[in-house]
């Protein structure tokens, strides 16, 4: 971005800080007589500035990528992406919002750093892979526009109106009611609408596809509110010294509960289904400051956390660490057979070893025993690229574009040093798939 560009940008923020909505913190210094709260409130105004141009910076960032010639500028270019999504990434953590409403923001934030460090990877070479990244360039590039959009929509719709800072601190309003409603709009437009992303995988294949059939839960039962309480407490090991923020009903593609518990200084937020009673997810505002827990316990602690739960068979499969936070994707196992539908996420604080999140809807909506033949898995070598080292092969079904299921062979292997899924119908060997897995400290993911 231009030095004038930057500055605009900076100033446009620091003009939302001015007005009103949650940049908008106006204090009336006069009555301020809290240093604390003071202090606060400049951490959100900041949070929100250093947002606003970073995802501005971002979406430039993709525009100057799509039309650089140059293995030196994309380079270049790459790396000024990556610090700016984790730098957006941090200021959206410091804003006073429920992982709730920053959840699919702060993954997208989380993958283009991970994509633009991949294609840093695969240009180490000298050789600027545009042709073949061009697509995903494209498709990343209008998630930032859409992004950079809605903030721009949302400053915008600021007007000069103050809000009066001394009543809330005696109401002792919550930091939440502080948040403009402009904001919340904003995200959940972002939440809703959803946001288009390259051909990856960063939690394990087929993960943002799995739910691809109507939800029949069965027979209505109604699930009242005090039961849909007491299940999600028991679920996530809530002790009885928990007070209830607010438990509405909630409409979508399953009705549930929307339940928000407080907990010590933890607050949890829910789903849990109207019909079953079974939590359909939940999520912590808590944070990890430190890492003393690996990967692998994170896995060890999801998959028992899992079979506490009554999620038994289910085989972990990829994992992606993120602010000390590690998300486990899990899939289903029917004797020996990897059911990608049935697949649920678990995340887990590698700085208390606790499970702070899950996501069961693809389960939920996917689960039931399928009538699967007993098939040879041996693929002879004339179907595996030259110097093939094969690692695992096994049955699986996958999900498929048109929302139906395929039974496929997978194999997982290396060739030169790169690993790769490779998936092939059982009758035909057909190549259906192929997945090239990129393992980095922090996560394993695949395009």
């Amino acid at each position: 971005m231009k030095t004038s560009n930057r500055i605009l940008t900076f100033l446009l923020a620091i003009s939302i800080v001015a007005n009103a909505g949650l940049g908008a913190i106006c204090i009336k210094k006069s009555s301020m007589v809290n240093n604390a709260h003071t202090r606060m409130l400049n951490v959100y105004e900041e949070g929100l500035c250093e947002l606003c141009v970073r995802c501005e910076q971002i979406d430039q960032g993709f525009s100057k990528l799509s039309v650089a010639t140059k293995n030196t500028q994309a380079l270049r270019i790459l790396s000024e992406i990556i610090d700016d999504a984790a730098a957006a990434s941090v200021a959206l953590d410091a804003l006073p919002i429920s992982p709730e409403y920053t959840g699919v923001l702060n993954r997208y934030l989380n993958h283009v750093g991970d994509y633009s460090r991949y294609m840093m990877f695969a240009s180490a070479n000298g050789t600027l892979p545009t042709t073949e990244y061009s697509e995903q360039i494209s498709a990343l590039r209008q998630s930032s526009k859409k992004i950079t959009q809605a903030l721009n929509d949302m400053t915008g719709n600021m007007n000069g109106e103050s809000y009066d800072w001394t009543r809330y601190l005696a109401e002792s309003v919550s930091e939440l009611d502080m948040v403009s409603d402009d904001l919340f709009s904003v995200l959940e437009s972002i939440q809703t609408e959803g946001i288009n992303y390259p051909t990856l995988i960063y939690d394990g294949p087929f993960s943002d596809s799995v739910v691809n059939r109507v939800i029949d839960e069965g027979q209505a039962h109604n699930v009242t509110e005090s039961e849909a309480i007491s299940a999600f407490c028991k679920f996530v090991s809530i002790p009885s010294a928990y007070k209830i923020i607010s438990c509405d009903s909630c409409d979508g593609v399953i009705s549930t509960w929307c339940i928000a518990l407080q907990y010590g200084q933890v607050t949890y937020y829910g789903n849990v289904s109207k019909k079953t009673g079974k939590v359909i997810s939940f999520l912590c505002d808590s944070s990890a400051t430190n890492k003393n827990y690996s990967r692998n316990d994170a896995e060890n602690i999801a998959g028992e956390f899992l079979s506490r739960n009554g999620y038994d068979s289910m085989k972990p499969q990829y994992s992606e660490v993120t602010q000390n936070i590690a998300t486990i994707n899990f899939v289903y196992e029917q004797n020996g057979v990897l059911i990608y539908p049935d697949m649920v996420k678990v995340r887990v604080n590698l700085d208390n070893g606790k499970v702070e999140g899950f996501e069961g809807l693809s389960f939920i909506a996917n689960h039931k025993d399928r009538q699967i033949t007993n098939i040879d898995v041996n693929v002879t070598d004339e179907l595996l690229p030259n110097g093939c080292s094969v690692e695992r092969t096994a049955l699986a079904i996958i999900p498929t574009d048109g929302g139906d299921e395929r039974l496929c062979i997978e194999v997982r292997c290396n060739v030169d040093g790169d690993d790769f899924v490779l998936y092939f119908d059982p009758e035909t060997f057909e190549e259906v798939k192929i997945f090239k897995v990129i393992h980095t400290e922090n996560s394993d993911f695949a395009v």
